[in-house]
Protein backbone atom coordinates (compact mmCIF):
# COMPACT_ATOMS: atom_id res chain seq x y z
CA UNK A 1 0.00 0.00 0.00
CA UNK A 2 1.61 3.29 -1.05
CA UNK A 3 0.49 6.72 -0.12
CA UNK A 4 1.15 9.71 -2.29
CA UNK A 5 1.97 12.86 -0.41
CA UNK A 6 0.98 16.04 -2.13
CA UNK A 7 3.66 18.65 -2.14
CA UNK A 8 2.46 22.19 -1.58
CA UNK A 9 3.93 24.61 -4.11
CA UNK A 10 6.77 26.83 -2.97
CA UNK A 11 7.56 30.29 -4.24
CA UNK A 12 10.18 28.76 -6.53
CA UNK A 13 7.45 26.81 -8.31
CA UNK A 14 4.95 29.62 -8.75
CA UNK A 15 4.73 32.61 -11.04
CA UNK A 16 5.97 34.91 -8.27
CA UNK A 17 2.63 36.62 -7.67
CA UNK A 18 3.09 35.58 -4.04
CA UNK A 19 6.41 37.45 -3.72
CA UNK A 20 4.62 40.75 -3.09
CA UNK A 21 2.64 39.22 -0.24
CA UNK A 22 5.69 37.91 1.62
CA UNK A 23 6.88 39.90 4.64
CA UNK A 24 10.27 41.61 4.38
CA UNK A 25 11.61 39.18 6.98
CA UNK A 26 10.78 36.13 4.84
CA UNK A 27 13.70 34.17 3.45
CA UNK A 28 13.80 32.80 -0.08
CA UNK A 29 16.34 30.50 -1.69
CA UNK A 30 18.98 31.58 -4.20
CA UNK A 31 17.02 30.10 -7.11
CA UNK A 32 14.21 32.55 -6.35
CA UNK A 33 16.61 35.50 -6.13
CA UNK A 34 18.04 34.58 -9.53
CA UNK A 35 14.57 34.48 -11.07
CA UNK A 36 13.33 37.67 -9.38
CA UNK A 37 16.42 39.71 -10.29
CA UNK A 38 16.91 38.08 -13.68
CA UNK A 39 20.57 37.39 -13.03
CA UNK A 40 22.95 34.46 -12.63
CA UNK A 41 23.99 32.58 -9.49
CA UNK A 42 27.39 34.26 -9.78
CA UNK A 43 25.80 37.71 -9.80
CA UNK A 44 23.85 36.90 -6.63
CA UNK A 45 27.13 36.10 -4.88
CA UNK A 46 28.75 39.25 -6.31
CA UNK A 47 25.88 41.26 -4.82
CA UNK A 48 26.45 39.50 -1.50
CA UNK A 49 30.19 40.22 -1.62
CA UNK A 50 29.42 43.88 -2.42
CA UNK A 51 27.07 44.03 0.60
CA UNK A 52 23.83 44.51 -1.33
CA UNK A 53 22.50 41.13 -0.18
CA UNK A 54 23.29 39.30 3.03
CA UNK A 55 23.10 35.50 2.82
CA UNK A 56 21.34 33.69 5.65
CA UNK A 57 22.72 30.24 6.42
CA UNK A 58 19.74 27.92 6.94
CA UNK A 59 21.65 24.64 7.24
CA UNK A 60 24.65 22.91 5.73
CA UNK A 61 24.61 23.74 2.04
CA UNK A 62 21.35 25.73 2.26
CA UNK A 63 21.44 29.51 2.00
CA UNK A 64 18.62 32.01 1.72
CA UNK A 65 18.16 35.74 1.29
CA UNK A 66 15.73 38.13 2.97
CA UNK A 67 12.85 39.38 0.84
CA UNK A 68 13.26 42.92 2.21
CA UNK A 69 16.83 43.12 0.91
CA UNK A 70 15.74 41.88 -2.51
CA UNK A 71 12.99 44.53 -2.60
CA UNK A 72 15.45 47.25 -1.56
CA UNK A 73 17.83 46.18 -4.31
CA UNK A 74 15.04 46.23 -6.88
CA UNK A 75 13.93 49.67 -5.66
CA UNK A 76 17.46 51.08 -5.93
CA UNK A 77 17.80 49.74 -9.47
CA UNK A 78 14.43 51.22 -10.42
CA UNK A 79 15.26 54.59 -8.82
CA UNK A 80 18.56 54.73 -10.71
CA UNK A 81 16.78 54.12 -14.01
CA UNK A 82 14.25 56.92 -13.48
Amino acid sequence: MSSTATKSPTLDETNFTEFDSLPNTAIVRQKTVVRILGCSDTTVWRLAKRGDLHPVKLSAGVTGFRVGEIRALLDSCTAGAA
